[in-house]
């Protein structure tokens, strides 16, 4: 199965954090590195020739919101958000 990978992906970071760098891999094979932006915007891969089922990771780089807002009680590690994930023909 070839194909194409829709993403809609949002960085959804306060001002001053660096964009995420997002790295996907479908079956453990890399299929690209994206920088999502702030706001939702649809990203297209190609994915690669593979039968089966498929296992799509998303790895992001994160940032903790209280590092940015030292008022904030969220310290969480925080990565992309993420809206939709599709395989296209």
């Amino acid at each position: 199965m070839g194909g194409h990978l829709a993403l809609e992906l949002n960085a959804d970071r306060p001002d001053g954090a660096p964009l995420p760098a997002v790295q996907v891999t479908v079956n453990g094979q890399d299929v690209g590195q994206l920088t999502p932006t702030n706001g939702w915007q649809r990203y297209t891969l190609t994915l690669p020739s593979i039968t089966g089922p498929l296992t799509i990771t998303l790895r992001s780089t994160t940032f903790r919101p209280r590092d940015y807002d030292r008022a904030s009680p969220d310290n969480r590690a925080l990565g992309v958000r993420v809206r939709l994930v599709a395989v296209q023909p």
